[in-house]
């Protein structure tokens, strides 16, 4: 073979060689693009998710304080409540309500549905109280324990199932 058929050769050789790296590369890139955008959409998502379930639960705080109020304290041998407290403990969960749904529907947009039927039990939950403290409150009563721990119980308890819930979702993710 002449030189300049071997050189002709050796840089149509290289030319394919050069072309076939090139497509190559395009097709992986044209790959990893996608698969990239996706993986950063569930990053994104996973973040708003954690910011909504955060603030969800933040907001509970009035309502373990009235948690915590309607327990009786001794006072010799009778049990008496902090009727100034929990009064006040009423219009912060009255104020916190509307926040709470509010955040409710955050929550239900974030998804996924089972966690936004969860946020929605936390929302109604809250509405239970607000209505039980304010019936107490002006009665400076308690009439029905049974319905007091009812109550309490019911609230406590819609946090802790969300709470579970997001850690198992969130959780998820992550592995």
């Amino acid at each position: 073979m002449d030189p300049g058929t071997a050189a002709v050769l050796g840089a149509a050789t290289g030319v394919v060689g050069t072309l076939g790296a090139a497509i190559l590369g395009y097709a992986a890139t044209k790959h990893q693009l996608p698969e990239q955008a996706r993986l950063e959409h569930a990053k994104t998502l996973r973040e708003e998710r954690r910011e909504a379930y955060l603030q969800l639960l933040s907001i509970a705080e009035p309502v373990q304080r009235a948690a915590h109020l309607l327990i009786p304290v001794a006072q010799g041998e009778d049990l008496v409540y902090d009727w100034r407290a929990l009064e006040e403990v009423a219009a912060e969960v009255k104020d916190a309500t509307p926040r709470v749904y509010d955040l409710y529907l955050v929550v239900a947009l974030a998804g996924p549905n089972e966690i936004s039927q969860l946020a929605f039990q936390i929302f109604s939950q809250v509405v239970v109280l607000r209505n039980f403290l304010r019936k107490i409150c002006e009665a400076q009563s308690i009439v029905d324990e049974q319905e007091k721990l009812n109550v309490v119980s019911a609230v406590l308890q819609a946090r802790s199932t969300f709470a579970t819930k997001a850690q198992e979702l969130l959780g998820k993710h992550t592995q």
